[in-house]
């Protein structure tokens, strides 16, 4: 059975204009890099599916490239794994430093802990 991929609509909003001006909408070099490209693939009988060429160039995704695939609602969302893991270095960087843990006191309990666990 066929199942319905929704791609949620993107607006760009009122274009600025000046006073006389025509009318119109404007996309700025920055706004199209973060347009949406939706296209349609179809999924193998192994469960795999081709990003478009197009996708892979603009993402910089290559065949040695990790992705994470996240189910979010009924959306599957395809990130850089090395995105999502800057992402988590983030927020360990921000917790260590919220309960004021330095590099050296983590490498003590790293050294401490393999110590035990050769025991």
């Amino acid at each position: 059975m066929w199942g319905v991929v929704r791609f949620p609509s993107v607006g760009l909003g009122p274009a600025p204009r000046s006073i006389g001006a025509p009318k119109r909408q404007c996309i700025s070099s920055k706004d199209f890099l973060h347009r949406p490209m939706a296209v349609v693939v179809k999924v193998s009988t192994k469960g795999q599916v081709t990003l478009p060429a197009r996708i892979r160039q603009n993402l910089k995704i290559r065949d040695d490239t990790y992705l994470l695939a996240e189910e979010v609602g009924e959306f599957v969302v395809l990130r850089r794994l090395e995105t999502r893991f800057e992402e988590l270095a983030g927020l360990f960087r921000r917790e260590a430093r919220r309960r004021s843990i330095t590099r050296d006191s983590l490498l003590r309990a790293l050294k401490d802990a393999r110590r035990r666990r050769a025991v």
